[in-house]
């Protein structure tokens, strides 16, 4: 009991340290795009997982905006029903969800590209803004059965409220810059 506790404790630090470390390298980004293809990077290291995809909400489609690891070659851009399979579960809940092995539940595979192609498990957790709308829903993929611990689901819950947060000021950055760049160019005639 004392050694799970100790095991407990340890992630529990080690989770801490790598939010962080992945909190500093993310406020340093000002471009959104540069932004989500660090978060899709990192996320699969923090969990020891396979692969990562971000999906933003737009209009009523979660639309891929970065992927990084196997099963993501050719799916940027891809539009889904954001009411669809695990990755729909989530943004329409707005509380992560964590499949242990999608072949249990067959729609999963034919409503996501990975899930369809050899990955087996899934955590997708919702990304929300301030206020309580969903931005999109950042997903890690494993192609093994895996039993997703708590620790792990809060930790990406944990990365995906980051990024929210740093995806709001790279694009309230841009929106400046451009009306900035605007105002000059206006000015210079």
């Amino acid at each position: 009991e004392r050694a799970e506790l100790f095991e407990g404790e340890r992630r529990a630090h080690t989770f801490s340290q790598r939010l962080a470390d992945i909190g500093g390298l993310l406020a340093t980004k000002l471009d959104p795009a540069a932004a989500f293809e660090e978060v899709v990077r990192e996320a699969p290291l923090l969990l020891d997982a396979d692969s990562a995809v971000l999906r933003l909400l737009e209009n009523d489609d979660l639309v891929v905006r970065a992927a990084w690891g196997p099963g993501t070659q050719g799916i940027r851009n891809v539009r889904s029903g954001s009411a669809g399979g695990a990755v729909g579960i989530a943004a329409q809940s707005r509380a992560p969800l964590a499949v242990s092995d999608a072949r249990e539940t067959p729609r999963f595979g034919h409503e996501d590209p990975l899930l369809a192609n050899g990955m087996v498990s899934c955590v997708a957790v919702p990304m929300v803004i301030h206020g309580g709308g969903l931005s999109g829903v950042l997903t890690v993929y494993d192609s093994e059965v895996r039993t997703w611990r708590d620790d792990e689901v809060q930790a990406l819950s944990a990365l995906a409220a980051t990024a929210s947060a740093v995806f709001s000021s790279a694009a309230l950055y841009q929106r400046v810059a451009e009306a900035t760049d605007n105002k000059f160019q206006i000015q210079t005639f």
